[in-house]
Parts: C-alpha cells; structure tokens; sequence
C-alpha cells in the first residue's frame, strides 16, 4: 500500500465522521496553543530573573549578597 492509498483511506475514513476530523484538530490546535504558551512563560520568568538579579546587584554590596545567599542556603538545609 502506497503512502497516496493510505491518506486516500484515512481522508475517506474521516469523511464519514466529521466529529472525528473536528475532534483531531481541535487536539492538533491545543498542543501547539500549549507549545506556544509554555515558550511564552519561559520567556517571561527568565527576563523577570534577569531584571531582579540586576535590580538587587545594584542595592547591596557583593559581599553582603553572597553573605546573604550563603546564609538562606544554609537554612534551606536544614
């Protein structure tokens, strides 16, 4: 069976059921509205991260910061 002959059946299959062809778009639509949501998200928080980490390098001292750091780490361990 030749690729031509396969999708003629698949399309012929899909003919008969409309709600099939619908619902088959329907999921192709919502995988790539997530693909694209998600990249959007990533974008955001990782220009969001930039921003901060400039933000507070500039309000204290480098020193005091990893101090600071070190400290929270600390914690988190416990």
């Amino acid at each position: 069976m030749s690729p031509a002959q396969a999708a003629a059946g698949i399309v012929d299959a899909l003919k008969s059921s409309p709600l099939t062809l619908a619902l088959v778009v329907m999921n192709i639509g919502l995988l790539i509205y997530l693909f694209y949501a998600g990249h959007q998200s990533q974008t955001a928080h990782n220009n969001y991260v930039g921003k901060t980490q400039d933000i507070l390098s500039r309000c204290m001292a480098v020193d005091d910061f990893e101090r600071i750091q070190r400290s929270l780490n600390i914690l988190k361990g416990q």
